[in-house]
């Protein structure tokens, strides 16, 4: 490979071709929460406000909501705020884990603070190890789409519907009937 501008020449293995025909958005990181925070590692989960989703089918995620993940000989138990019956572990576990790898497909020009018609939802993670974050979501410029601003950086992300769906579930999905 040969550089423009550049006497020297550069042997690759393989081919960059397919690298070199992304598209930006390809190149980002688009984790919405920092690469350490795992499913794992969350111990606590609040949700509050709502958000419409929009559609047919008129579908809004919604709070208000805290999971805390058990500690010691309760690790990987999960139980609600002000809820007598059980948290279905896996349930709380699943919405761990996509919380922690919920990712935007680029990044949008929006202000960070921009008001929105369908609500305003606001989710706070907390992990074992005491660090905390918050973000808080607003519908996007596209029907399925959403902006998330967060406490930690200076991005505002642009999130599909489904990803959403599946990192905050609605408090029937999360407690055993």
């Amino acid at each position: 490979m040969i550089v423009r501008g550049e006497d020297a020449a550069y042997l690759v293995r393989g081919s960059l071709a397919f690298f070199l025909s992304q598209d930006r958005a390809y190149w980002y990181e688009l984790h919405v929460l920092p690469d350490d925070v795992r499913g794992t590692s969350i111990g606590r989960i609040s949700v509050s406000g709502s958000l419409s989703l929009g559609g047919p089918q008129g579908e809004t995620l919604r709070g208000p909501y805290t999971l805390v993940r058990g500690t010691g000989e309760r690790d990987g138990e999960w139980t609600m705020q002000g809820e007598k019956r059980p948290v279905n572990r896996l349930a709380a576990g699943g919405m761990a884990n996509s919380l922690a790898l919920l990712e935007g497909v680029d990044f949008s020009e929006a202000a960070p603070d921009g008001s929105g018609g369908n609500g305003r939802l606001v989710v706070e993670v907390s992990t074992l190890e005491g660090k905390t974050y918050s973000f808080r979501m607003r519908p996007g410029p596209q029907p399925a789409q959403f902006l998330v601003t967060t406490s930690w950086s200076a991005w505002t992300y642009l999130v599909n519907e489904l990803p959403l769906k599946r990192a905050i579930p609605p408090v029937s999905d999360l407690l055993l009937q």
